[in-house]
């Protein structure tokens, strides 16, 4: 079997979001949507370097077209319908996590992080698990499935 390493290596789409409160029966709406309205994708580089990114699907374009345009609630629709990240990942054998080093993110308060994921592999679907992160000022339960590409 390979390592942990070897089997993230590479791109992945988005499968399933969901959240919790730990108990599986308290489930909770992900902040961008349901899974059917979202489109993400994940990638592992073999130097070490890993990017995230979920996002609605069907967002509205600025009406200017333009990379730095549209209105002062254009912009702000767009932030709140995108989360993106990137930076370098370590990887721990032992437990099988992967963390995820962030220097960049649509989350200004996200940079620096160090974002531990345990990884649970089915088929061609890797399952990241967070121990606990703050969504609506809440400390949820979250998992993100991700199939191969």
């Amino acid at each position: 079997m390979s390592g942990l390493r070897d089997r993230l290596l590479g791109g992945w789409r988005l499968a399933d979001w969901g959240l919790t409160d730990g108990a599986e029966e308290d489930k909770f709406l992900p902040p961008l949507g349901f899974v059917g309205d979202c489109s993400g994708f994940l990638i592992y580089s073999p130097s070490g370097a890993m990017s995230a990114m979920l996002s609605r699907k069907n967002r509205p374009v600025f009406k200017d077209s333009s990379l730095d345009g549209g209105t002062v609630q254009e912009r702000a629709d767009a932030f709140a319908t995108i989360v993106s990240y990137a930076g370098m990942f370590e990887i721990d054998e032992k437990t099988s996590t992967v963390t995820h080093v962030v220097e960049c993110s649509t989350v200004p308060h996200l940079v620096g992080q160090r974002m531990r994921r345990i990884c649970i592999f089915e088929g061609n679907r890797l399952k990241l698990d967070t121990p606990s992160m703050i969504i609506g000022g809440v400390s949820r339960v979250s998992y993100i499935a991700w199939e191969k590409i």
